[in-house]
């Protein structure tokens, strides 16, 4: 049996046009895409994340009070290091536009002490040359309580 990256990462790559997915081929491949940037974010592995982003994204994170363009969606240099975990996540789909939100978990540990961050994230993709890039991130802490 392949783990659930390895099909995560099938349904991701297969090239389909938008106007013959259904909602839950859609919904499955936005969260592929997802798991993609999660493994990207945890490995530091910025080249990868940078092609999970359309060339015009734009992103707000949660340490900043600006809109930051491609060319600064690195990873936070607080989380940098860090293992990061799908919580929740919802999904809806708009013929070649999808928006995903739910709650990511930031895990690291610093000085023998685990730490862990969740973050309420909102990803906007757009569906270009047969891929979800995304177009638009939020990212910001969940209130302490």
């Amino acid at each position: 049996m392949k783990p659930i990256d390895d099909i995560l990462a099938g349904i991701y790559a297969k090239a389909t046009n938008p106007d013959e997915l259904d909602p839950l081929s859609a919904e499955l491949e936005i969260c592929a895409a997802l798991n993609a940037w999660c493994r990207a974010q945890s490995e530091r592995d910025i080249a990868r994340l940078a092609k999970l982003y359309h060339p015009a994204a734009l992103a707000w994170h949660h340490d900043s009070s600006s809109l930051e363009g491609l060319a600064q969606l690195a990873c936070s240099a607080d989380l940098v290091g860090s293992h990061v975990m799908v919580q929740t996540q919802h999904v809806q789909v708009h013929e070649g536009v999808a928006i995903h939100a739910g709650i990511l978990r930031y895990e690291t540990s610093e000085k023998r002490t685990s730490i862990s961050v969740p973050l309420r994230f909102t990803f906007t993709y757009l569906k270009s040359d047969h891929r979800w890039l995304i177009v638009s991130q939020h990212l910001s802490r969940m209130p302490a309580g």
